[in-house]
């Protein structure tokens, strides 16, 4: 049996048991639409409803109404719970990489391991309130199938940063322990794991390491160079001779004038509090000295004043 119209546009389809496959292929398609083009779920709802309304095509009539049994959208309670002045809710190390996992179709070998990249940084909403997130990221560097993967480990939205790093990583840091100790749980099989390096540009840094801020004098993470306070920036100029910091040293807090108090980090195991936390290549480099050097107003090489300047033909001669 088939349906068919008058009109010369008229699709003919079949009526059976192939509508259900046709109107899943549908589905998913639609599905992939709206969350790769972040279509609203007002917009996607009232394109259901248009769908729907086509009486000759059998497979929209078959379709969902709302978008969010489209997308597969989660029903029940979600456990936020109240951290400070903000909102923080624990996704879970676990959970979300057997996730990913399921979600990639990933085949692991017998001797794979999880080694974890961890990211903390904070991200404004929008340019006109000041409420913004602060995630827990991590990418599994060691597996090449996931390594291009973000996973979200916890969440915390307020106005401003978490009030108190250590409860803000606690959760984190206690499942951390339990999987390095135990091995992580994937496919009824146990897996190494361990966490690798901590990732944050050098506010986020030094609010999780409970140290000193950038324009401390003895605010480097990586040795105990003293800073100079020049045109109004605290630089580095010493570079021979300086002692480098040491894991051991970072836990005891020998060093006063560097530390503020005693992070929770130190609880990770086999984790070094300082060759395990890299400096930011981003913020320091490309977004600071060079952008500095480029823009400054007075010494920038773009903006600045002669004889720092550069001139147009000479910056066009060069790029």
């Amino acid at each position: 049996m088939s349906v068919n119209t008058s009109n010369e546009n008229s699709i003919v389809l079949p009526v059976g048991s192939n509508n259900l496959s046709e109107t899943l292929n549908l589905s998913e398609k639609l599905t992939s639409w709206a969350v790769k083009e972040n279509i609203s779920q007002s917009s996607l709802n009232k394109l259901l409803e248009i769908l729907k309304s086509e009486n000759d095509i059998l497979s929209f009539k078959n379709l969902p109404k709302d978008s969010r049994t489209l997308l597969h959208t989660p029903v029940g309670k979600v456990e936020v719970v109240k951290l400070g002045s903000g909102l923080f809710y624990y996704f879970g190390i676990l959970n979300s990489i057997n996730k990913l996992i399921t979600k990639s179709n990933c085949k692991l070998s017998d001797n794979a391991y999880f080694e974890l990249a961890v990211n903390v940084d904070g991200l404004p909403i929008s340019n006109s309130t000041s409420s913004c997130f602060w995630p827990i990221l991590a990418q599994i560097k060691s597996i090449d199938e996931l390594k291009d993967d973000v996973i979200v480990v916890a969440l915390f939205f307020g106005t401003s940063k978490p009030e108190n790093s250590n409860e803000f990583l606690k959760e984190f840091v206690k499942e951390s322990v339990l999987l390095v100790n135990n091995g992580i749980l994937v496919h009824n099989k146990f897996y190494k794991f361990k966490i690798s390096m901590l990732i944050c540009d050098v506010p986020a840094k030094s609010f999780l390491l409970c140290t000193k801020g950038h324009n401390a004098y003895f605010s480097c993470t990586k040795c105990k160079t003293e800073g100079d306070f020049v045109n109004n920036v605290v630089c580095f100029p010493e570079y021979e001779n300086i002692r480098q910091r040491s894991d051991i040293e970072f836990r005891e807090q020998v060093d006063e004038e560097y530390h503020l108090g005693e992070t929770v980090l130190t609880k990770l195991p086999d984790f070094d509090m300082v060759r395990n936390v890299p400096l930011d290549y981003m913020h320091l480099l490309c977004l600071g000295v060079m952008k500095r050097l480029l823009v400054h107003k007075t010494y920038g090489w773009v903006f600045g004043r002669q004889p720092f300047k550069f001139s147009y033909s000479n910056i066009k001669k060069n790029i």
